[in-house]
């Protein structure tokens, strides 16, 4: 057998041996390596772990810390919606207190000024009833004493009772009364008030008179209105009207003196140029006019031209002056002294 070279025996296994130590060390190399990636895996895992821990433990403090103050803050807020709620709760019911407390007060105010009110007209009332009683007694007797003065054939009667009547009269005035007599009626005031100043009796005819006169002084002021129309032809009017009632029958004396409008109604009796006369009697249960005359009586002392002329103009309005004014006297001025007369019986 042939005897190789050996040298190139041994190196061939020397270039083993290396070649295997070279892959021992590279094995070991690689375990280490891998050892060493290991162990600095670990060590990260490790650190990683704490960090991890830590972070979650900040965390979890963090979390705790801010839940708390999120619940504080929450408590607060709470107790101060609460105790808003709670004042504006309170708010509200003191003011619906206060409003049910000053309804009842007015209310009660209200039922009191009621009664109070009640109890006052009832007071006013009865007061105003009692007053009447003693009014109408008094008015009673007052009629009474008018009464037996007449009947026992008296001329004078006490002012005072008569007053009195005539107050009662003119707030009692009867329903028929035209707007005219109701004048007729309040004027009869003057003739109260000046019976009321007397402090001695009064004659009969002078009442009846004073009474009589104010009706007479309506009928002047109605012919006075009429005979308006005179001074455009420089004339004017003086009316004269007497009256007359004895509780069954009224009489009217009417005159109307016509005179130059520069004279002094004074002077009527002497400077008329023409006069009116009318003179009526007519029952009191009847309203309509009754027939008259009208005698337009011309001054001869005047001349006569002038003197028919104003005479047939007044002939014109006859019926304007005289009829109304009859008319007027039976409806508007009859009618009160009727009512009069049936409580003191003073005209006979």
């Amino acid at each position: 057998m042939p005897i190789g070279n050996p040298v190139s025996g041994a190196e061939r296994r020397l270039r083993e041996a290396a070649a295997r130590a070279a892959t021992a060390a590279a094995e070991a190399e690689r375990r280490l390596r891998e050892a060493a990636a290991a162990a600095v895996a670990a060590e990260a895992e490790r650190r990683l772990r704490e960090e991890a821990a830590a972070a979650a433990a900040e965390a979890e403090r963090r979390l705790r810390e801010e839940a708390a103050a999120a619940a504080a803050e929450a408590e607060r807020r709470l107790r101060e919606e609460a105790a808003a709620a709670a004042a504006e709760a309170e708010r509200r019911l003191r003011e619906e207190a206060a409003a049910v407390a000053a309804a009842a007060a007015a209310e009660a105010e209200r039922r009191l000024r009621e009664e109070v009110a009640a109890a006052a007209a009832a007071a006013a009332a009865e007061a105003e009833r009692r007053l009447r009683e003693e009014v109408t007694r008094g008015v009673n007797e007052a009629k009474n004493r008018i009464q037996d003065a007449i009947n026992s054939g008296a001329d004078s009667l006490n002012p005072q009772d008569v007053a009195k009547v005539l107050e009662h009269f003119k707030e009692h005035i009867p329903l028929e009364i035209t707007e005219k007599g109701k004048e007729y009626v309040a004027k009869l005031d003057e003739v109260k008030n000046k019976l009321q100043e007397l402090q001695s009796a009064l004659d009969i005819n002078t009442i009846k008179r004073e009474i009589l006169h104010k009706a007479e002084e309506f009928c002047e002021a109605y012919l006075k209105e009429k005979l308006g129309f005179l001074p455009s032809i420089s004339l004017k009017g003086i009316p004269k009207v007497k009256l007359d009632f004895n509780g069954q029958e009224i009489t009217a004396d009417i005159k109307v003196f016509i005179m130059p409008s520069d004279r002094e109604e004074s002077e009527y009796e002497s400077q008329w140029l023409v006069s009116l006369n009318v003179n009526i009697t007519q029952d009191v249960t009847k309203l309509e006019v009754p027939e008259f005359v009208l005698n337009i009586e011309p001054n001869r002392d005047w001349a006569q031209d002038r003197l028919e002329e104003i005479r047939q103009q007044l002939e014109n309005k006859k019926d304007e002056l005289i009829a109304q004014l009859i008319a007027s006297i039976l409806q508007d001025y009859m009618p009160p002294l009727r009512a009069l007369n049936e409580a003191i019986k003073l005209f006979k």
